[in-house]
């Protein structure tokens, strides 16, 4: 990112992030980067700014093209649609039982899905939540999507 300012939507006249200059160096492939700041200090703008889920307003992103990027995000707050569990993970993806079955593993989650009387295609709802970590359930999204989410 080059001076790069961005606001939630394009409407927006309010700019979240102004004049950003941010540089992740090729040499850091492969390696855990976080972000750190204050409370409001715009963390989590700037993960969707780089997600491109923010309006760029003026100065440019530059994503390179030549390699295989790998980004995840995991929300400090779980995104619950109402359908089941299953469907939480996949979240629109094919289901691919081998991959669906190491990411409930890894997650933690196949204890907790075995306590369910319906397993991973019980319905999301207050008892389910409450037998749930969420914070598993949105590892688990994020497991079964490495993505790279790039607009443009």
């Amino acid at each position: 990112m080059r001076q790069a300012s961005f606001c939630w939507r394009r409407e927006d006249e309010i700019v979240v992030l102004q004049d950003i200059d941010f540089c992740i160096s090729a040499s850091c492939s492969g390696r855990l980067i976080t972000v750190l700041g204050r409370v409001g200090s715009g963390k989590s703008a700037l993960l969707h700014a780089i997600l491109g889920e923010m309006h760029l307003k003026s100065g440019c992103v530059v994503l390179p093209s030549n390699q295989q990027l790998s980004i995840g995000y995991a929300s400090q707050s779980a995104f619950i649609q109402n359908a089941s569990l299953k469907d939480n993970i996949l979240f629109g993806k094919d289901y691919d039982e081998s991959l669906f079955r190491q990411v409930v593993k890894a997650c933690a989650l196949d204890e907790e899905l075995a306590t369910l009387p319906n397993g991973c295609e019980s319905q999301i709802g207050d008892k389910v939540l409450a037998a749930l970590s969420s914070i598993g359930e949105s590892l688990a999204n994020l497991g079964y999507h490495p993505l790279w989410r790039a607009k443009g």
